[in-house]
């Protein structure tokens, strides 16, 4: 049922070659080839908050990156600035009104078929109407690796906007054709979660005492009797068993199994929180080794456990199970292979049990700040199995283009950012001290990783490593409520419920942070096509007369699809909606409908999704190696950065780009 791998096996099988598929090994004989770029996302990257957050002596690589490498001024990303957008505008080369992917909760395909508010996942490749570099890459005979990048690993769907058509359909078919090849192997862990990551105390989890367990004699004789605890593993029904113990040498710890049995367990000593200096030691080191779990179909996932926690009489405990996810991949022995050498990941950390208190009082509310280390910790677990992947895929697939993701620093962005940030009201100096070093501490993991990504880029010269991110992020605290407004102002519909009832709508915001006019083409329209500009006019009055408490404008700008700026940005059709909008400092959107239109956040927090134009949603982009000369040069947009690696790679960009090469940029000096 299970099975655990101490991690200098893991990494032996990494540095001396993982057990292959023969169809990948006897492919990839060859030699390495002249020509190979990395490109690498960090997820919320932006040259500012990395300044105000960190320094050159705990982040050395990000710092020189920007001395040493070719660095554009920034790069403008798609909009909304949110993740599966940003990515799907740089892997394709084009923004959401051609490659499809407008939001995270995209709108929905075909559109006679589908209403406003109808949605689907941004992050599948179901959305996904334009060609990713991985597929074009592969499609002209490189070798690929693509490892956790959006709207992998599946076939792009290709949806039809009004009725089926044959060109997508052959779009599908080539695409499907390109990802059964061998020299391509693609990777990702974010397309099916089995659990999410649980903190277990005896306040929420009371623990019993252990009963019916077999192998008890490897934990060694020791006092109290071991307690133990039980539960499910999402909804796949599989239990997993904790048993509480003081061994022999006097040692608490926790074994954990799929079984009462502690032989087929891991094992998780009791350390006190890790707060020492992350560079120069094993990351996430008093994590336990994986304990496999296998699912029914032929899936696996693994699970990692650390113990924060246990009273010498084993009443009181804090045990930390990490999120569990299921490794996807374009074929099913590269999943295997990968599960083989990495032994899972997690997708994330633990952001989400820090902000509801279950790591511990966070420092905000009184905390001594151990809360927040310990999430830490948990990014740190995240960071190394990411870095095991990339290694596996490196030495794996020998490719001429490698596409890579890490989830920070967004993910501490989202938690610390509105703490941080000089401008969010009401932040008292420990708190705002606090998050600062927690950032700091962020940017020191996201460093380790950039200097592997170099470490691998160096090995062989005519490698070019290209970072950037998909977004950039704000500080805010107030939530505005488009919807609200819309209400008001006639424009919008509610049932009893309190839904949007579009047999009496106009016009709505969804999800997507746009406002959609509901057109009689669409399934429950009621809006006529000569009528859409007098509702749009009517939703701009509406919009741009919505103040705040002091009596200051909250939507700053608006744009609309099928205009000259509003076609520069990518707005608007397909899966996009009709009027997009910016917004006042401090301010997020949000689609609820219940009044007020404007009401307090709880706390303070980084956030993304508004316009593109804004400076502070847009991330670096910088290239290094190959014959990058070290120098700044002005504005690329995240639509030029996959026709800039295929001009490196000597390949036609993805059939669908609309983005230019700024490889000439890359290879000059900057003007005297």
């Amino acid at each position: 049922m299970e099975r655990t791998v101490g991690a200098s096996a893991r990494i032996l099988s990494l540095v001396g070659g993982a057990v292959l598929a023969s169809t990948i090994a006897l492919q990839l004989a060859g030699q390495v080839p002249a020509r190979r770029a990395i490109l690498v996302s960090f997820d919320g990257f932006s040259e500012p908050p990395m300044r105000q957050f960190s320094d050159s002596a705990t982040s050395p690589a990000l710092w020189s990156m920007f001395s040493t490498g070719a660095c554009a001024e920034a790069s403008r990303t798609a909009f909304p600035s949110v993740t599966p957008t940003g990515h799907a505008s740089i892997f394709t080369g084009a923004y959401a009104n051609v490659n499809g992917i407008a939001a995270q909760q995209n709108g929905k395909l075909p559109l006679p078929q589908t209403t406003i508010l109808d949605w689907i996942d941004g992050y599948s490749a179901e959305a996904l109407r334009a060609e990713p570099i991985w597929i074009a890459a592969a499609r002209q005979g490189l070798r690929v690796f693509s490892h956790m990048a959006t709207q992998s690993p599946g076939t792009p769907g290709y949806p039809d906007v009004d009725a089926p058509t044959e060109a997508m359909a052959r779009a599908r078919a080539s695409a499907a054709a390109t990802l059964r090849r061998p020299e391509i192997g693609v990777i990702n862990i974010y397309n099916e979660k089995i659990a999410d990551a649980s903190a277990f105390s005896a306040d929420s989890n009371p623990s019993r005492v252990a009963s019916g367990w077999h192998g008890m004699p490897r934990l060694g004789r020791g006092t109290p009797a071991p307690r133990e605890l039980s539960w499910a593993l999402g909804a796949e029904g599989d239990s997993l068993h904790a048993l509480f113990y003081v061994g022999g040498n006097g040692a608490a710890a926790v074994v954990v199994s799929s079984s009462r049995d502690a032989r087929r367990g891991v094992v998780a000593r009791l350390v006190p929180t890790d707060t020492s200096a992350i560079r120069g030691r094993a990351l996430a080191r008093y994590f336990s080794a994986p304990l496999r779990v296998d699912l029914a179909r032929g899936r696996r996932t693994f699970v990692f456990f650390r113990l924060f926690e246990l009273a010498p009489d084993l009443s009181r405990y804090l045990l930390y199970a990490s999120e569990t996810r299921v490794i996807h991949a374009n074929r099913a022995e590269i999943a295997a292979s990968y599960d083989s050498a990495v032994h899972g990941t997690p997708g994330n950390g633990s952001d989400f049990l820090l902000q509801r208190g279950r790591l511990g009082p966070i420092a905000a509310k009184g905390g001594d700040g151990a809360a927040e280390f310990r999430y830490l910790e948990t990014s740190e677990l995240l960071t190394r199995q990411f870095m095991l992947g990339t290694e596996w895929g490196w030495r794996t697939y020998k490719p001429q283009l490698e596409l890579d993701y890490l989830p920070q620093p967004d993910e501490a962005l989202h938690t610390w950012y509105g703490y941080a940030h000089p401008s969010s009201p009401g932040v008292g100096w420990d708190a705002r001290a606090n998050a600062a070093a927690m950032l700091a501490r962020t940017y020191a993991l996201v460093d380790l990783r950039l200097a592997q990504y170099k470490r691998l880029a160096s090995e062989t010269p005519g490698t070019m490593l290209f970072v950037t991110g998909e977004h950039g992020m704000r500080p805010t605290w107030a939530r505005f409520k488009p919807n609200v407004v819309l209400h008001d102002a006639g424009l919008l519909a509610l049932d009893a419920a309190g839904q949007i009832d579009l047999a009496h709508t106009l016009a709505a915001a969804t999800d997507g942070k746009w406002i959609s006019v509901n057109r009689a083409t669409r399934k429950n329209g009621i809006v006529p096509e000569d009528s859409v500009s007098s509702v749009l006019d009517r939703v701009e009055r509406a919009l741009r007369a919505a103040r705040d408490s002091a009596g200051r404008p909250i939507v700053t700008a608006t744009w609309r699809a099928g205009t000259p700026a509003g076609d520069s940005l990518g707005l608007g059709p397909p899966a996009g909606g009709d009027l997009y909008y910016g917004i006042a400092p401090g301010f997020y959107p949000s689609a609820a409908t219940r009044a007020p239109a404007v009401s307090p956040m709880p706390f303070p927090q980084g956030e993304h999704g508004f316009p593109s134009v804004d400076r502070d949603m847009q991330p670096a982009f910088c290239a290094l190696g190959g014959d990058a000369v070290a120098h700044r040069y002005g504005m690329v947009r995240s639509i030029d950065i996959a026709p800039t690696v295929s001009d490196w790679l000597g390949i036609q960009p993805p059939a669908d780009a609309r983005g230019r090469s700024v490889l000439p940029e890359i290879r000059r000096r900057a003007p005297r």
